[in-house]
C-alpha cells in the first residue's frame, strides 16, 4: 500500500466508512510507516477539534429535530385516536343493523393481544404481576410480558426487556415498573434505563414527580425519596413538571423536585452514570457490540489522570468479557500519541489472561507478533504460566507467535481450547 491510499483510508476510518479488509491493510501499513502514523494522529486531532467547534450548533439542530419528532409522534397518536373514533362509530352502526337483520353466529374465539415486551436477560429472579392479578411470579428469560403488567427486581437483581419494535428497557436492582404498553412506562421506584429505537413512536415514561417523552434516544430515569433524576445519554428528551417543560440534550441531566424542574446540568461522566448497566452487559457475551463500545469509551477515559484508576478498575471487573474488545483496541490504536494507551490496554489484558487463561489465550497469542516490542513482552509474560512451548534464545516475536499458534491448534492444548470455548458463551 502507498501512503496516498493510506491517507484516504485513514479519512474513511474517521468517517466510519472503512471496510474490515481495508482496515487490516491500513493497520499493517501504519505499523511500518511513521509518517502515516503522524498523519493519522494529526487527522484525529483535527477531527476532534472540528467536532468540538460545531458541538453547539449540532446540539441545537438535534434539539429542534428531536422536538419536531416528538411533536409528530404525539400528533400521530392523536390523529390515530380520532380516526379510530370515526371508524368505531361507523362499525357500531353497521353492527346494530346486522343484529336487526340476522341472527348472530356462534361467538369466535378471542385473539390474545400481542405482548408489550419480552424478558431477554436477568441477573436473578425478576418478578411480574400480570394484569388482573395480585400475586407476584418469577419471570424467566424469553417470557412475554403483557401490557398492564407490573415488574420488580429484588436486591442485587437487574433485568432487561425488549419491546415489539426492538427498544430496550433495563431495570436496576430494587426497582418497580408498570408496563402500560410497549412505549408507555410508569416508574414506581428505583431506576430504569431505556433505548428508544423509533424516532416516530415516542416512549412515554411517568415517574413520581415528572413525565418524560423520548424518541430515538437513550436515557436513564432514577426515582429517589424527594426527586426524580433524568439523564440523557444520546438523542433528546422532553421532561414535564407542573406546568413547565424542558428539552434535555445528550450529556445533560435534569432533577425534578415535587413537579418543579431544576436547572439542567452537564454530565461530565456519562460512563460512570451508567456503570450499573455492566452487570447486564456481561450477560450478552464477549462479541456483543455494546460491550465493545463500552470498552472503547473506558479506554478513552483512562487517559484522564483524576479518574483513570476508576475506569481501569471497571475494565478489570469486566474480566473475560473485555478481552476481545481490548485486543481490537490494541490493533487499531496505532498512532504514536496512543502508545501509552495501547500498553495500558495490553497490561490489563495480560493480567486478565493470567487470572483466566482459558478466556484470553487466543487473543494474547495473536498479540505476540505485534510491532511494538513492549506489547510482545507483556503478551509473552501472560502466556508463561501455560504448559505451552518454552522460550528459546534468539527467537523473533513472529517465530515465538508461530510456535504458540501451532501449540494452540494442536492436541496438547485441547483442554485449554475447550475451556476457552466455554468461556466465550454468554
Amino acid at each position: 500500500m502507498d501512503c496516498e491510499r493510506a491517507a484516504r483510508l485513514v479519512s474513511a476510518r474517521l468517517d466510519g466508512q472503512i471496510g474490515s479488509d481495508d482496515e487490516l491493510v491500513l493497520d499493517a501499513h501504519l505499523s511500518e510507516c511513521e509518517s502515516c502514523r503522524l498523519l493519522t494522529d494529526d487527522l484525529r486531532h483535527q477531527d476532534a477539534e472540528l467536532r468540538r467547534a460545531f458541538a453547539a450548533r449540532r446540539f441545537a439542530a438535534v434539539a429542534v429535530g428531536g422536538r419536531v419528532l416528538l411533536d409528530l409522534a404525539r400528533h400521530k397518536q392523536r390523529r390515530t385516536a380520532l380516526r379510530w373514533v370515526g371508524m368505531l362509530t361507523s362499525a357500531a352502526a353497521g353492527f346494530a343493523a346486522a343484529v336487526l337483520m340476522y341472527r348472530a353466529p356462534r361467538e369466535a374465539p378471542a385473539i390474545p393481544d400481542p405482548p408489550a415486551a419480552r424478558l431477554t436477560l436477568s441477573t436473578g429472579a425478576a418478578e411480574v404481576m400480570p394484569p388482573g392479578s395480585d400475586t407476584w411470579h418469577v419471570l424467566t428469560a424469553g417470557t412475554p410480558v403483557a401490557a398492564g403488567s407490573r415488574l420488580r427486581t429484588p436486591p442485587r437483581v437487574l433485568c432487561e426487556l425488549v419491546t415489539t419494535d426492538g427498544s430496550s428497557i433495563r431495570l436496576n436492582t430494587d426497582s418497580e415498573l408498570l408496563l402500560r404498553g410497549s412505549h408507555e412506562l410508569e416508574l414506581a421506584r428505583g431506576q430504569v434505563w431505556t433505548r428508544v429505537l423509533s424516532s416516530v413512536h415516542a416512549m412515554q415514561l411517568d415517574a413520581p414527580s415528572a413525565n418524560v417523552t423520548a424518541a430515538g434516544a437513550e436515557l436513564d430515569v432514577r426515582s429517589e425519596s424527594n426527586h426524580t433524576t433524568v439523564t440523557v445519554a444520546s438523542g433528546v428528551a422532553i421532561a414535564r413538571g407542573d406546568g413547565a417543560e424542558q428539552i434535555i440534550h445528550a450529556g445533560e441531566r435534569l432533577r425534578v423536585f415535587g413537579g418543579q424542574l431544576a436547572e439542567k446540568i452537564t454530565v461530565d461522566d456519562l460512563t460512570g452514570a451508567t456503570r450499573w448497566l455492566n452487570d447486564i452487559l456481561v450477560l450478552k457475551g464477549r462479541d456483543n457490540p455494546e460491550v465493545a463500545a463500552r470498552v472503547d469509551v473506558l479506554m478513552e477515559r483512562i487517559a484522564q489522570p483524576w479518574m483513570g484508576y476508576d475506569y481501569e478498575e471497571e475494565l478489570r471487573a469486566l474480566g473475560a468479557h473485555c478481552v476481545k474488545p481490548l485486543k481490537d483496541y490494541i490493533h487499531k490504536a496505532c498512532a504514536p500519541s496512543e502508545r501509552e494507551q495501547r500498553l495500558r490496554a495490553m497490561s490489563i489484558l495480560a493480567d486478565i489472561a493470567k487470572a483466566e487463561p482459558w478466556a484470553a489465550t487466543a487473543e494474547v497469542i495473536e498479540l505476540l507478533s505485534d510491532a511494538d516490542q513492549e506489547v510482545c513482552r507483556l503478551a509473552s509474560e501472560a502466556l508463561r504460566p501455560l504448559p505451552g512451548p518454552r522460550d528459546e534464545a534468539c527467537l523473533t516475536c513472529c517465530e515465538d507467535a508461530h510456535r504458540w499458534h501451532l501449540w494452540w491448534q494442536g492436541d496438547e492444548s485441547r483442554f485449554f481450547r475447550s475451556a476457552n470455548a466455554l468461556a466465550r458463551t454468554p
